[in-house]
């Protein structure tokens, strides 16, 4: 759980058993510390979830390349979305949902492995999510490895409105006996969350795609075809389109600009060879001259010309 404040150096802290805490409950793949509302706000560790109730905060006990790489995978992905739609699309990373009270004081605290604003001016002013205040994310990722959504935040998200939650269980070599691997898509319809079969901030991104494409070694070709698919569809929503992304803007008028200048090349070739004039190579090495002329003037050195040294020394002079 990231938290604001000035960062301090963490403090040593003794790890309890459950019945040492004032809590009923546990959540899996984490250790129960006790800590105050002062601690949690001074605190720099990596916690699941914290609550006043209980003043107890729920550490993980450790980390995976399982988790991480699909945390960085979902970015990966989405970004690429972004540029097909032609607007960014912001992500926070691991960041902290807070419930407060009237005072100020942290009530709950949920530590999310991604949020999705699907509009990229959107988002918290500081580096937490303050419910009631903050724009809501379109989309909570949580990457649950050793960890189980459904101990304690899946009820907290839904409490607090979240639109859309992502779970991902990794296709990793350690099975859970509660979990299978896969992504579940949580919707929240009617301030319930239900499971769908697709995303509903990515149109037609179904849940076993983004399974596929979270835990594939690197990005096929058919992700690729889905994430265009997916992003496109957003962009006749929003009336932009790849054009629109600076990176594919200038990548689809390189390739056009490129496109004509062949089309012109093999147009003033068809048109010299009608005339029977040879072309001895150096076409190409001419090309950005003769590009660089307006049209009237190729056509009238081609037509008028006696060889080929001789387009080129007219071509020369208009230059």
């Amino acid at each position: 759980m990231r938290t604001t404040g000035a960062r301090r150096s963490p403090r040593p802290r003794r790890v309890t058993q459950l019945s040492e805490t004032r809590g009923t409950y546990t959540l899996s793949g984490c250790r129960p510390v006790p800590m105050t509302e002062a601690e949690v706000a001074a605190s720099d560790g990596r916690m699941e979830y914290w609550d006043s109730e209980t003043e107890t905060a729920w550490e993980l006990h450790d980390h995976s390349s399982y988790h991480e790489g699909a945390c960085f995978r979902v970015s990966q992905l989405v970004d690429r979305i972004a540029m097909f739609r032609g607007t960014p699309i912001k992500l926070l990373g691991t960041t902290d949902l807070q419930e407060r009270d009237a005072s100020g004081k942290r009530k709950q605290v949920a530590e999310a492995d991604e949020l999705i604003y699907l509009d990229g001016r959107n988002g918290p002013r500081g580096a937490v999510v303050i419910i009631g205040e903050s724009p809501l994310p379109d989309v909570v990722v949580e990457v649950d490895l050793t960890t189980d959504i459904r101990d304690r935040k899946l009820k907290l998200y839904e409490k607090w409105g979240i639109p859309e939650l992502w779970v991902e269980v990794p296709e990793a070599r350690m099975p859970s006996s509660r979990k299978r691997p896969g992504l579940a898509i949580h919707v929240l319809e009617g301030g319930k969350f239900r499971e769908r079969e697709a995303s509903v901030a990515f149109p037609t991104w179904e849940a076993d795609e983004i399974h596929r494409s979270l835990n594939e070694p690197f990005l096929s070709t058919i992700t690729v075809r889905q994430l265009r698919r997916v992003g496109e569809i957003m962009g006749r929503e929003a009336g932009t389109g790849p054009d629109d992304d600076p990176f594919m803007g200038a990548h689809g008028r390189a390739k056009r600009a490129e496109g004509r200048r062949e089309a012109s090349l093999e147009g003033l070739q068809s048109m010299l060879a009608v005339r029977n004039i040879r072309i001895d190579g150096r076409l190409a090495d001419e090309a950005d001259r003769i590009l660089a002329l307006p049209n009237a003037t190729v056509v009238e050195a081609a037509l008028r010309c006696s060889d080929y040294g001789d387009f080129l020394d007219r071509i020369r002079a208009a230059s």
